[in-house]
């Protein structure tokens, strides 16, 4: 890292057996971290070597607005046209794809895919926030929030 620029900030979300030997590394290179974990020790074991300890969630973003501007859209149920279901269901192909060319399988990103393309027309033009509407519909008769929908 160069020497006037202010440090890079980093969320580091998960201290465990692999986490923890990650966030020291960058902490070791200079970047000001962040860290959040489950278990509050884990997480305060960084404080010690320079790292803030985030008390939640929403901090854990290294102080930045994108929970608060983009983690408010599934509690508000709140599926306006913001980054788009169908934008999603191809990145997440496009990944899957070339894993597949390398002879990687990666079941996480297959079951988010085969998430994202199950609401893939309905709503159509849905905001990725409509993920929400399909966890609903595999566990039935469960609703997050009793707000109305607003979709597109």
């Amino acid at each position: 890292m160069s020497g006037t620029a202010p440090p890079q900030k980093i969320a580091f979300l998960g201290i465990g057996l692999m986490g923890r030997p990650m966030a020291m590394r960058l902490l070791n290179a200079g970047y000001a971290l962040t860290a959040r974990n489950r278990t509050r020790a884990k997480a305060d074991e960084r404080a010690a070597f320079n790292a803030q300890v985030a008390q939640g969630i929403r901090r854990g973003f290294a102080e930045s607005r994108i929970l608060e501007v983009r983690g408010q859209r599934m509690p508000g149920r709140n599926f306006m046209s913001g980054g788009r279901v169908k934008s999603q269901v191809k990145d997440l192909e496009n990944v899957l794809a070339a894993a597949a060319a390398g002879r990687l399988g990666l079941p996480v990103t297959q079951l988010l895919s085969n998430l994202y393309r199950s609401i893939l027309d309905a709503p159509p033009n849905a905001d990725q926030a409509a993920a929400l509407l399909a966890i609903e519909k595999l566990n039935s008769g469960i609703r997050i929030h009793q707000s109305p929908d607003k979709l597109p």
